[in-house]
């Protein structure tokens, strides 16, 4: 006759449970591996835009209203000046794909691109804060101590 080995059902159990255990956990943290992925979480960006948006804190320190108001200058301005919102043509964006996918990279017409890109970018940014600050010009001397004083808020 075969000799069954003498396995004790309590610690059949608990590796059981440990295994189980194992698996949720590994489960746990590829799901939040991937949600971070999904979301599109990346650090690196998150500091570039920390980096970018320094002077953000003058329209975080306007109201409610006064935000949506400038924002619909803003646009208004935007949408009368360039025709696509974000400034870039359809044309340097098929140049600047075309030059990614050929055989050789061409660095100085893919800079020269990305430059272009960069103007048209810093130029809305420009004419977004001459609007902020004739916003700011037209406010009364009690709207702007208050917009100071939410201002200094974000300095403590």
């Amino acid at each position: 006759m075969l000799d069954k080995p003498n396995i004790n059902r309590n610690s059949s159990r608990v590796l059981r449970a440990v295994l189980i255990t194992s698996v949720l956990l590994n489960f746990a943290v590829a799901g939040a591996v991937i949600g971070a992925h999904w979301r599109g979480y990346n650090p690196i960006k998150k500091l570039e835009n920390n980096q970018r948006a320094e002077g953000s804190f003058y329209l975080r320190a306007l109201d409610k209203k006064q935000r949506q108001d400038l924002g619909k200058e803003i646009k208004k301005i935007l949408d009368k000046k360039m025709r696509r919102p974000s400034g870039v043509s359809k044309v340097s964006i098929k140049e600047s794909v075309i030059l990614l996918r050929s055989d050789t990279f061409d660095k100085e017409a893919f800079s020269k691109i990305m430059s272009e890109h960069a103007q048209k970018s810093n130029r809305r940014l420009a004419l977004a804060r001459e609007l902020l600050l004739k916003y700011i010009d037209k406010m009364s001397f009690e709207d702007r101590s208050l917009f100071a004083s939410r201002i200094e808020k974000t300095l403590k």
